[in-house]
């Protein structure tokens, strides 16, 4: 089986490979978000929903992440609501 994700609603676009063979690869920006803390979480979300970071490890650039603190402040994102803002966002796509 081939994995592509590749649109752009999808929250790992750099997961792509062949099963069984590169899973390892596949799953290590999964691994990477979940070993953020719940803050970090959030704005790798913000930022890869507005279109300015592409993998969880950009949540370290300081001016990636400048960007989703202000964009998670203007749309008052906390990791308690990310959930409904995110949702909010995506809406505007659909």
């Amino acid at each position: 089986s081939r994995v592509k994700s590749d649109h752009v609603l999808n929250l790992f676009p750099e997961v792509d490979g062949k099963l069984p063979g590169d899973r390892e690869k596949m799953m290590a920006p999964v691994r990477t978000f979940l070993d953020l803390d719940p803050y970090d979480r959030m704005l790798y979300c913000v930022g890869r929903r507005t279109h300015h970071m592409v993998s969880p490890s950009e949540v370290r650039d300081p001016v990636r992440r400048g960007y989703a603190e202000q964009m998670s402040a203007r749309l008052g994102a906390t990791p308690e609501n990310m959930d409904a803002v995110i949702d909010s966002i995506i809406k505007r796509f659909i």
